[in-house]
């Protein structure tokens, strides 16, 4: 979700604003929840204390009747009686099984009789003793005065049974004196209780922890030991802690309420300010930006907008910062597009350039009846420094160049027609392979300030005896494509214009029908995206999948795989390949006991072999050694019969050989017996002998040591010259 400035200025303020109201919140509510429980809890302390130093003075005595005394003696007496009477008696009414309230109440105030009225509405007459009501009754303030200091809900003192696990309740409270009334607590004086498991819980919480918690009732205790530490009584007091807790909630929705709406306040007034100072501001820098960058996408005429802000503050910096950006880009567009005028005429120079250098180069494919040249060359930049040549010296010999140039470019491109034209003006001028090498190191090395040199293959093909002359100027190692791959081992010799003087080593071969693959070392230095080079085993590996394909097949099949090498890493050297053979060939084949299966055979040979021949001759040529073959392999009686077969082409011709060690078959006998007499001819030799008369043009027959030699003859060469 895409947000504006001034959505997230909006978030970013309530952020902050809630984050420190909450902690003022935090803050506010623990300090006043801390501060009123310490109140109350001193206030509880004071009373547990004074509740301290009033049971200090239970047991006091002294020689004058004190309020010490009349405690003493309630204590005593209740304590006595208890003795003597209440835990002994059989007929103490136990509320638990069944006794009521008043049979308690009846049964205390017989034996406490200076406390209760002898019976209920029995006009508030009481036995006279040494305590009276009045006593009890001044014990009992003494605890409601100790329990109103911290707000305490009840207060009792009781006697600790030990050996019956039971309280006496000698003082409570919360016990009543009307006499009138049934509504009298149960624990009332003399009476006991027996400690049920949540005493004793409530008795080890308060052990442990100084109070006992029930929801909002606390309850605490203080002791009254004798001088053997043993526990004599036990002072109960209870608060109830409502009051604070109201407070304290009571509190927190004021403080909470109060925060909001000081929230409310400090966001509206964050957001507006924000606005004033800042968002007011962008929202100029946006919109003068959107109307720049629409001009920009648009392709308009740039104007340098103004902002039109006048604060001082970094907004500012960013306003005069943006207009410098405008200027910037205005006058960086403009030179942009000076420079793209100037890149796209310079690049139009390239391009004739380029055209122009390809056009200096022959055209890549040449056939004619004595050879077949196919080239290919991919600059890596529009103009490269790699070349190719071709052209006759004579009738007998044909010039092969391949050449790379040192450095990419012009330079090299330029240096490269200089070395074009040197080489092919010395071979016309029939200067030996190895004085035209001397001259023309010596001559690239004149007036080269670059440093520029070349490495070359450069050849003389002499028709007449297969044999190609070369020298290696430190060029790529060619292969020979033949009934296998071949890499020729020449001599290196050292690079045309690099040292002076040097003496280079003529060679020659013989290609017998073998095909020669010339290249730059842009092929086998090309590498792909693992830094890998195709080298020479990618070129070895491919030739071998293309040993029987065409020239063109070849060229196409090897740039096929080198791209698939690269992967579409980008070519770094020029590359350039030419594949030559001599078209002068000789196939000699030979069947033992031929049968059909052999037309076939032969047709697939003479179609690889002579792909470059017109279709139509080739066709031709199909009929003639399926109609001959036919004749033989069907009528010949020998069973022995052994079938050479010999392919040549010599000048414009291709001669076809037919020899069989058969019965004596002479075809040209049957010359008169024409088409017009079909009865004539449908035995030996037949129609097809007729076809076969009519398609060649030249026909030979002779019988030479017991075997029958037919030779054929047809034209293969009606016009100059193919080239494309």
């Amino acid at each position: 979700m895409r947000l504006y400035i001034r959505q997230k200025i909006f978030l970013l303020g309530f952020g902050l604003t809630f984050v420190l109201v909450f902690l003022a919140f935090i803050l506010s509510f623990f300090t006043y929840k801390n501060r009123i429980e310490k109140k109350n809890n001193d206030t509880i302390n004071l009373s547990l204390d004074v509740s301290k130093d009033w049971f200090s003075d239970l047991n006091y005595k002294n020689e004058s009747y004190s309020i010490a005394e009349s405690r003493s003696d309630v204590f005593n007496y209740i304590l006595e009686m208890y003795n003597n009477v209440v835990a002994n008696d059989e007929n103490y009414p136990d509320i638990n099984n069944g006794a009521t309230v008043n049979d308690l109440y009846n049964y205390l105030a017989k034996i406490y009789s200076d406390l209760y009225p002898i019976a209920p509405g029995s006009m508030g007459m009481s036995r006279t003793g040494p305590i009276n009501r009045a006593h009890y009754k001044s014990i009992n303030s003494d605890l409601v005065s100790t329990l109103s200091i911290a707000d305490g809900i009840l207060g009792k003192i009781v006697y600790y049974d030990k050996e019956n696990d039971r309280y006496l309740n000698i003082v409570d409270t919360g016990f009543r004196f009307d006499d009138n009334s049934n509504n009298v607590l149960i624990n009332m004086p003399g009476s006991y209780e027996k400690l049920t498991e949540l005493d004793h819980k409530m008795i080890s919480e308060i052990e442990k922890n100084g109070y006992y918690q029930e929801g909002t009732i606390f309850t605490y205790f203080v002791d009254l030991k004798d001088s053997n530490n043993n526990l004599i009584a036990r002072i109960i007091l209870r608060y109830d802690k409502t009051a604070v807790v109201d407070a304290i909630r009571e509190f927190a929705i004021i403080l909470a309420l109060t925060l909001v709406g000081i929230s409310v306040l400090l966001v509206i007034s964050y957001v507006f300010f924000a606005h004033l100072m800042i968002v007011k501001n962008i929202k100029k820098l946006t919109k003068t930006s959107d109307d720049f960058k629409e001009k920009l996408l648009n392709s308009e005429k740039l104007e340098v907008i103004d902002t039109d802000i006048k604060s001082r503050d970094e907004i500012g910096n960013l306003s005069e910062s943006f207009l410098l950006l405008e200027n910037g880009i205005i006058n960086y567009a403009e030179r942009i597009e000076e420079e793209t005028k100037e890149r796209e005429k310079i690049n139009a120079e390239l391009s004739v350039a380029s055209k122009i250098q390809l056009e200096a180069l022959p055209v890549p494919t040449y056939i004619d009846k004595n050879i077949t040249f196919n080239a290919s060359i991919t600059s890596a930049k529009e103009v490269g420094g790699d070349f190719y040549d071709y052209f006759y010296i004579d009738n007998d010999n044909f010039a092969i160049i391949i050449s790379d140039v040192s450095g990419k470019g012009i330079p090299a491109s330029l240096f490269m027609m200089k070395c074009k034209e040197l080489i092919k003006s010395k071979l016309l001028s029939k200067m030996s392979l190895e004085d035209l090498c001397f001259d023309l190191n010596n001559e690239l090395l004149e007036n080269n300030d670059e440093g520029l040199f070349i490495t070359a293959f450069i050849g003389i093909y002499n028709i007449k005896n297969d044999i190609l002359s070369f020298i290696n100027c430190g060029h790529e190692k060619p292969f020979l494509i033949g009934d296998n791959i071949e890499k020729l081992e020449t001599n290196s010799n050292f690079i045309l214009g690099g040292v002076s003087d040097f003496k280079y080593k003529q060679e020659n071969i013989k290609l017998n029908n073998k095909k020669l693959f010339l290249y730059t070392d842009g092929l086998n230095e090309a590498i792909n995206l693992s830094r890998e080079e195709f080298s020479y085993d990618g070129i070895n590996s491919t030739l071998n999948n293309n040993i029987n394909e065409s020239n063109d097949t070849i060229l196409i099949n090897m740039k096929k795989s080198l791209d698939e090498f690269t992967k579409g890493n980008e070519q770094f050297d020029d590359v350039t390949m030419v594949v030559f053979n001599s078209n002068l060939k000789i196939i000699n084949l030979e069947f033992k006991n031929p049968s059909y299966e052999i037309i076939d055979l032969i047709n697939d040979k003479i179609n690889n072999s002579f792909y470059y021949l017109d279709k139509k001759i080739l066709s031709e040529s199909s009929i003639i050694i399926d109609e001959m073959l036919n004749n033989y392999i069907s009528y010949e009686k020998n069973d022995s019969l052994i079938i050479d077969i010999i392919f040549e082409i010599k000048e414009e011709y291709l001669y076809i050989t037919l020899i069989n060690n058969g019965e004596k078959f002479d075809p040209l006998e049957l010359k008169d017996k024409y088409i017009n007499d079909e009865s004539e001819i449908t035995g030996l030799g037949g129609f097809g002998l007729t076809i076969v008369r009519n398609l060649v043009d030249d026909i030979k027959y002779s019988r030479e040591n017991n075997k029958n030699v037919l030779i054929m003859k047809k034209k293969i060469w009606n016009k100059g010259p193919i080239l494309w």
